[in-house]
This record gives C-alpha cells, sequence and structure tokens, in this order.
C-alpha cells in the first residue's frame, strides 16, 4: 500500500459511519450490520454511507441493511481509493462461512492506510490483523454498537486512525 494513494480522513469532523465493496454476494455479510446499524444511526445521529454498488443489483446497500445511506456511483479502479474519503469509521461485517474466512484482511489495511478506525468480524485474518495492533473486532450486535459508540468520540477516532495508519505504512511484506 502505497503512502501517497490514499488521502487521510480528517476526524475533526462529523462521523460517518460505513462500508466500502460490492453488495450482491454479501447479503449473509450485510445482515451483520442490519442488526445494529439501523438503530445506532438513528439514536447517535450518524451519517451512514456506502461505496460500490453495482448498477444491475437489484437491492442495494440501504435496502440490505435498512439503513438510510448515502452511496455514490461506481468509479474506476485508479480511483478506489476515493471511496474511502467519506469514511470516519469503517465497517467490515464477515459472516462464518468459508467464502468470509477466505477473505483477507486487505480492506482493514485499507482503512487504515486511510486513516479510518476498522470494526471488523472476528474471521482468522482479522483476528490476526488485530493481533497487530490494526482493527477493533465485533463478534455480536453489542460489540458493534459498543466499538461504533466509542468511535464517535473524535479524539478517540483521530488517536486511533494515527496509530492504525502508522502501523500499516510500516507493513512490509518481502
Amino acid at each position: 500500500i502505497e503512502a501517497g494513494c490514499f488521502h487521510r480522513t480528517r476526524h475533526d469532523r462529523e462521523p460517518v459511519i460505513g462500508w466500502v465493496g460490492g453488495t450482491l454476494w454479501r447479503t449473509g455479510d450485510l445482515r451483520l450490520l442490519r442488526y445494529w446499524l439501523p438503530q445506532f444511526a438513528r439514536e447517535k445521529r450518524v451519517r451512514v454511507h456506502h461505496s460500490g454498488h453495482i448498477p444491475n443489483d437489484p437491492l442495494p446497500f440501504s435496502t440490505r441493511v435498512g439503513v438510510p445511506a448515502t452511496t455514490p456511483p461506481l468509479r474506476p479502479v485508479s480511483q478506489y481509493p476515493s471511496l474511502l474519503t467519506p469514511l470516519t469509521i469503517g465497517l467490515v461485517p464477515l459472516t462464518r462461512h468459508p467464502f468470509s474466512e477466505a477473505k483477507s484482511c486487505m480492506k482493514g489495511l485499507e482503512y487504515a492506510a486511510a486513516g479510518v478506525p476498522v470494526i471488523a468480524s472476528p474471521t482468522r485474518e482479522y483476528q490476526w490483523l488485530h493481533r497487530q495492533g490494526i482493527g477493533r473486532l465485533a463478534g455480536s450486535a453489542s460489540e458493534w454498537w459498543d466499538h461504533a459508540t466509542e468511535l464517535l468520540d473524535p479524539a478517540v477516532r483521530s488517536s486511533e486512525a494515527d496509530r492504525q495508519h502508522r502501523l500499516v505504512m510500516e507493513h512490509h511484506t518481502m
């Protein structure tokens, strides 16, 4: 991940919670958000954002999760890092399913590179990333809620974002 390709998120603005990714094959994963995110957004008055809507998907993120969300149009892959810009809290919901367990922790690394604190399901990959100091793990609706609530505090969000950004920028593979 190149440091210059991601624009750092500013945490001195209103929090925006959300997810970046295609929804067409992720119904089960997004159902995890449906259990807590609509009530959370309503009670905490938090905007929800989704990037990655696929035009022929008959059920957009808002419908699958049950929450109003801003959803910009698709962009070329070269503009992918800009999809993270609106977020101040990133979500990675993954069900306990072989497809989800096989997914890498790349989305968490991308959020961290953009300075976006991440909350993820505790798959093996995200447990590994958490041990590296990046991301929070949530295995229940109440854990998602609690982590998201803590990250509403701009000082907590900024501190965590800075630490995670530094860690991901120090991460190298040989």
